[in-house]
């Protein structure tokens, strides 16, 4: 995104276009299809300025880069991811503070998660419409829970834990809303969900790819 929308929005960096081009290109020439992500947590500096992915203004700020993506590279490219592992640049970067851009705090960390799941449908649905035959997908991190011991406490605990950092993201792209049963401080959400953001959450997505790194006891 930086290299290629160096202010987030606007006028593309012709250079970074061009980069592009020549890696897609020189993939195609030695047989390599290319898979193309188009977010791996590289969010422009000067829009984390105006409050990142904690700004609802982000969606729309996404959606110009894909709109960008899609016209110079969507006549070569025909696999799309397009956000990467959002549950762990959204929970380590606005949540915990120990990633960018540092930022703690549950309130923080809603707003972020909203409008990274509204920016994943957003940009999917511009693929869509702007590339034939796309074969379009996106990236979860997934990670095996197992409660310390059967005690209905470890049990209970267990559940949100896997609901948090498994079901929070994908159940809501899936179109099944999020999964504030059994993580009840997701209710906070509420107060950002604007009129038909539910149904904008959701995108019949081709494939869905899934990282899966550890387990949490």
């Amino acid at each position: 995104w930086s290299r290629i929308l160096p202010n987030g929005v606007g006028a593309p960096n012709q250079k970074g276009i061009d980069f592009y081009n020549r890696v897609i290109d020189a993939c195609l020439e030695r047989g390599l299809e290319p898979w193309l992500t188009l977010y791996h947590w590289d969010l422009p500096q000067v829009l984390q300025d105006q409050g990142g992915w904690m700004n609802r203004a982000s969606v729309s700020w996404f959606s110009e880069y894909v709109e960008v993506c899609a016209q110079y590279f969507g006549d070569r490219v025909k696999n799309w991811m397009v956000i990467n592992e959002p549950s762990v640049f959204t929970g380590a970067g606005y949540f915990l503070g120990i990633h960018a851009p540092g930022r703690k705090g549950i309130t923080n960390y809603l707003k972020a998660m909203h409008h990274v799941t509204l920016a994943t449908a957003a940009g999917a649905k511009i693929i869509r419409e702007r590339i034939p035959n796309a074969n379009i997908g996106t990236t979860f991190s997934c990670t095996h829970i197992e409660p310390a011991t059967e005690s209905a406490k470890d049990l209970e605990a267990a559940k949100r834990v896997d609901t948090l950092l498994n079901r929070t993201f994908i159940e809501p792209i899936l179109g099944l809303g999020y999964p504030q049963k059994d993580l009840p401080v997701l209710k906070k959400l509420n107060s950002y969900i604007a009129p038909d953001d539910l149904n904008n959450l959701a995108f019949d997505f081709d494939f869905i790819g899934l990282q899966c790194y550890t387990r949490e006891v």
